[in-house]
């Protein structure tokens, strides 16, 4: 399987197999029943029998087609939207011919054609069948609408999932230059090992065709950042993981550890004259509705002297808005200093599928 999980692309059809989008079609029916009846029939005999019987007759119609559909839906999930328009559209006609069929034939044996105002078998079908084209026709016209809004609204936030990520890679640069120029001569070996590390880092930053990576390979990009972090700082960091072996394939956003990492170094160690230890743990947690939360805690301390944090900021306001993009609001990026130390947690919901499209 596929280690890389990203967010869908929207569907054209809802899920007819569940349970809200079948009470929907049971109430949508139920609406268009007292609009023919009102509009066609007048108040007078048998009007409430012929209501009765037009409601059963479009719920039976209703629902039996959303079951279709059901059906249908794992196969035409993978064809081409136009095919799934005229697919559908085609079911949908033909589970109304044939319940206006099998109506016709209890109508004849129950006797109810003179209650029922039927002239024939024919203007009986035919008119369900047009009645049915029209609504389905206008149904499926609404559905093309919302579609075409999703992908708008997906595009926009994969621009703007984009440009957030963008804003990470400048950070990676600047100082690991002066560093390496500073090396070259000193130690071409540390300096290649610093290039080797820097690269591994760009590639990932450069990455734009996923969105999620498992997160052992997240883990490897912070070690390449605070390897050539090392070099600059020496034994003034210390670095202690406390990584969960269960978590370790559990699929995160690109670029969501290192920023935290980042932060941890450049506001916290980098700003301490004995430094100090940055502690990096992982924990799966179980919500009260069955859902696995991953926890990811950096904790890092603070300096005696406090220091502009507008950086901090930025880039924890940054990543923030990149989990609301990616997870629809349900992951959480949380940041308190206690004593001498400050901790940040970030917890996602635990994709449990490959997806493609957009994270």
């Amino acid at each position: 399987m596929d280690t890389l999980a990203t967010r869908p692309a929207p569907e054209l059809l809802p899920d007819f197999c569940s349970g809200p989008v079948l009470l929907s079609v049971a109430l949508i029916t139920q609406l268009v029943a007292m609009l023919i009846m009102f509009v066609t029939q007048p108040v007078g005999a048998f009007f409430w029998e012929r209501f009765a019987l037009l409601t059963l007759y479009l719920q039976w119609n209703g629902l039996c087609g959303a079951a279709v559909l059901c059906q249908a839906r794992s196969w035409l999930s993978r064809m081409p939207i136009w095919f799934v328009l005229f697919t559908s559209y085609v079911l949908l006609l033909g589970v109304t011919a044939l319940l206006a069929e099998l109506s016709w034939m209890l109508i004849r044996v129950l006797g109810w054609s003179s209650m029922l105002e039927i002239r024939g078998r024919s203007s009986f079908v035919v008119g369900s069948l047009g009645v049915a084209a029209i609504f389905i026709a206008f149904v499926f016209r609404y559905f093309w609408v919302q579609y075409q809004w999703r992908v708008q609204i997906q595009a926009q936030a994969e621009s703007r999932y984009l440009a957030l990520q963008a804003r990470i890679r400048p950070h990676f640069l600047f100082n690991t230059l002066n560093t390496l120029s500073a090396l070259i001569r000193k130690d071409p070996r540390l300096a290649e090992s610093m290039v080797d590390d820097l690269s591994d880092l760009f590639r990932v930053s450069l990455e734009k065709r996923h969105r999620l990576v498992p997160l052992h390979d997240e883990i490897d990009t912070a070690r390449s950042y605070l390897n050539i972090e090392q070099v600059r700082v020496g034994d003034r960091l210390i670095v202690e993981w406390a990584i969960a072996d269960a978590t370790l394939d559990v699929p995160v956003p690109v670029l969501s550890l290192q920023p935290l990492v980042e932060n941890a170094v450049h506001h916290g160690v980098m700003h301490r004259d004995e430094g100090g230890t940055i502690r990096i743990s992982t924990e799966l947690q179980k919500h009260g509705s069955g859902v696995d939360y991953l926890l990811l805690t950096v904790v890092n301390p603070v300096p005696e002297v406090p220091v502009p944090s507008q950086g901090s900021r930025l880039a924890l306001t940054n990543l923030t808005e990149r989990l609301r993009i990616a997870y629809d609001g349900r992951a959480s990026l949380h940041g308190e200093r206690k004593d001498d130390h400050f901790r940040i947690e970030m917890r996602l919901p635990v994709v449990t599928e490959v997806r493609q499209g957009v994270a």
